[in-house]
């Protein structure tokens, strides 16, 4: 597939997470009840290792946190629920663009950007939700080779207040202060798609 004039097909991308056989897909978009409830409920049931929360989903009701203005419900990023330690590999060569811890609850926690070239046009890699370990490993403008061992899944205390998951998202721009906003208002949807492409061109079809 061709997004911004980069033929995406034309490139090797390591896995991010090695996942298991089977894992449970999420539809996180509808309002959460004591009958469906989202996350870490619904990754556990069917008893699987790891879980998948979709990229452009209206997430009604889930973002509540002060830093969301209560507006922001559309997921521009892939959510993939795993156990706290799981491995996080580099999915192509690059350098370490940027890396923060942003302890304010509801946010990413400890996160690290990188920064990778594909066609000569560069593409941003964001990892939220980590181990804090994971960035005491970084450098600025370090360079990291594809399928690189970097980071690791953290828990609930220490990324943001969330199940432990890893929020990966792609963007064509340079992010400011180590972040992309993993959701945006409806308002923002078609300008934050072309902005922030679907993950699933580095991490293949996954669902």
């Amino acid at each position: 597939m061709i997004v911004n004039g980069v033929e995406f097909s034309e490139f090797e991308f390591h896995p991010v997470v090695h996942l298991t056989a089977e894992y449970n897909v999420l539809d996180l978009s509808t309002p959460e009840t004591a009958e469906t409830p989202k996350i870490p409920e619904a990754r556990e049931r069917g008893n699987q290792k790891f879980s998948i929360g979709k990229y452009n989903e209206k997430r009604e009701g889930m973002y509540t946190a002060e830093i969301f203005a209560s507006v922001r419900n559309i997921h521009v990023g892939i959510d993939i629920g795993g156990p706290p330690g799981t491995e996080i590999f580099a999915p192509y060569a690059g350098e370490v663009f940027a890396f923060q811890d942003h302890t304010d609850s509801g946010n990413y926690g400890p996160t690290i950007v990188l920064q990778h070239e594909l066609a000569g046009k560069k593409l941003y890699s964001l990892y939220g939700h980590l181990r804090r370990d994971s960035l005491s490993r970084m450098a600025l403008r370090k360079r990291i080779v594809g399928g690189e061992l970097f980071a690791w899944i953290g828990d609930e205390k220490e990324n943001g207040g969330w199940p432990s998951h890893l929020h990966f998202q792609i963007s064509w721009e340079a992010p400011n202060n180590c972040d992309m906003p993993g959701v945006v208002g409806e308002a923002e949807r078609e300008h934050a798609l072309a902005k922030y492409p679907d993950p699933r061109l580095i991490l293949g079809p996954i669902y």
